[in-house]
This record gives structure tokens, sequence and C-alpha cells, in this order.
């Protein structure tokens, strides 16, 4: 076993044991097939899996240790756990704008040491149990220790305090070297912040030599607008062909622009 794989390995132990009450370890016994444990614990295939990630389920061993749910404790409600344990939503702001919208910014919080991948967040009412919108993040990958600007938008008013968002699914990247940001050191930024501070104009210079070692392929931007005191003021995300010079905006409904925080990823 390499490296990478016996470091994902023993976190992937380490992050079975902290779920407290809300699951318990299944060791694989001769015999057992995935179906089996599945069906023994009122899971579907596809839900073990989803509990497991990381874990191949049809190449399991004797002795390999699974999650499940605990006694009394939903699928649904100890993915909620699982999911939001591995990534935080911090620093929710709702604001409703003039058409009725409502609009969401927060940080997600990558709190593991692998990237994760394949996020996806739901935004619901809180109190009502009602799904509003399901969406994922608008970078490809959340690093390791990493808060991520997101930004989401409901069709509809709603009040800041009733606004909730959960992570609704991700996967462990079992490598943490395995990225598809573009490291800082091979662009330059300028940023063009207009005189009253609601919106930002960013110019990205991609340096020509590292040009040639990703040609052909297409970049995601991410610029995150911050306000004096370091309060997220907006987000905006922009897929584009890879080229040596780029351009984004960011808009910002009730903040005054301080900086830009830009974030590029090659895929």
């Amino acid at each position: 076993m390499n490296k990478a794989n016996l470091f994902f390995l023993t976190f992937l132990l380490v992050l079975l044991h902290v779920r407290s009450g809300a699951a318990e370890e299944h060791t694989v016994q001769k015999g057992e097939t995935a179906l089996q444990i599945a069906l023994d614990h009122g899971l579907t295939i596809d839900q073990l899996s989803r509990l497991n990630p990381g874990i191949d389920l049809e190449m399991m061993h004797v002795g390999d240790i699974l999650s499940v749910p605990g006694e009394g404790v939903s699928f649904e409600d100890y993915l909620s756990y699982y999911y939001n344990d591995l990534l935080r939503i911090t620093d929710l702001n709702c604001e409703v704008f003039a058409d009725q919208t409502t609009h969401c910014l927060f940080h997600a919080e990558n709190m593991t040491e692998v990237p994760l991948y394949n996020v996806a967040f739901r935004a619901i009412l809180e109190g009502e149990n009602r799904s509003l919108v399901e969406f994922a993040p608008p970078m490809m990958q959340i690093q390791p220790g990493e808060k991520l600007p997101c930004c989401v938008g409901i069709p509809q008013s709603v009040q800041h305090q009733s606004i909730g968002i959960t992570v609704e699914a991700l996967d462990l990247l079992n490598s943490a070297q395995s990225s598809l940001r573009l490291p800082a050191e091979v662009y330059t930024q300028k940023d063009s912040i207009s005189p009253d501070a609601i919106s930002a104009v960013t110019d990205i210079m991609i340096d020509e030599k590292y040009l040639e070692t990703i040609a052909g392929k297409h970049i995601n931007i991410l610029s995150a607008a911050y306000d004096e005191s370091n309060n997220l003021a907006g987000v905006k995300s922009l897929y584009a062909d890879l080229s040596d010079h780029l351009r984004i905006s960011v808009y910002t409904a009730s903040h005054r622009i301080a900086r830009i925080d830009l974030r590029l990823e090659v895929y």
C-alpha cells in the first residue's frame, strides 16, 4: 500500500470513530455481501456506498469496517450529520433583493485533510422541512482547510433567519496532492473597484510559459468580494476557454467592496 492510500485509510478510520452515537461500525464477516449488510441496516446499496466514501463495496474483504446509522437514526439524519461534520457552513448571510429574490452568501469550510469533490448543497426553509434549491459550489474541488466562498439564489422572498444550508453530497479525494487549482504564482490579477464600491472588475493575466503546459484546457474562475470588515460581499464564477488574458466582474447588494479574492482551476 502506498503512502497516499495509507494516509487516506487512516484518515477514513479516524472519521469513522468521531461520529459519536449517530453511527455504528459493521465489521464485514465471511460470506457477507454488501447487499445483505445494506438490507440488515435498512439501507439500499447506494445509501451504504454514500455512507462509506472511498470503500469499493464490490471489493470488500473480511474484517473491513463499514459505517452504518446507529439505532434509531435515519439514513437522512445520519448523512446530514456526517456531511456537515466534514464540510462546515459558516458566515451565512441572506438578503432579499428588489425583485423579491433571496441571495445567500456563505463559506463552505473543508474540515478534512483531503480535497472534497462532487459537493452539492441544499437550501431549506427551516421549520417547514421544504427543499428550496439544490446547488453545487463554484469550484469543482474544495481544498483541505479551505473556506470556499459560495452563493445561492432563491427565487422568492425569504427571511434571513428562515434559511438553512445543508451539505447534500460529497466525496473525499484519496490524495491530498490532487488538485485542479491553478497556483497563484503563475498568474497576476488587476482589480478595478467602481467609485461606489458596489462592483469590481478583475483582469487576469496568465504566464505564457504556464499556458504551454495546459494548452487545450478550460478554466473555472471564482471572484469573491469582501468589505472592509472582511465580510463576504459578493460571489461570481466564470467558465471559459483558457487564454492569457481573462476578465471577471462581481457585484454586491449592500456592502462596499474593499478587496477581491480570486481562485482559478483548470479542467
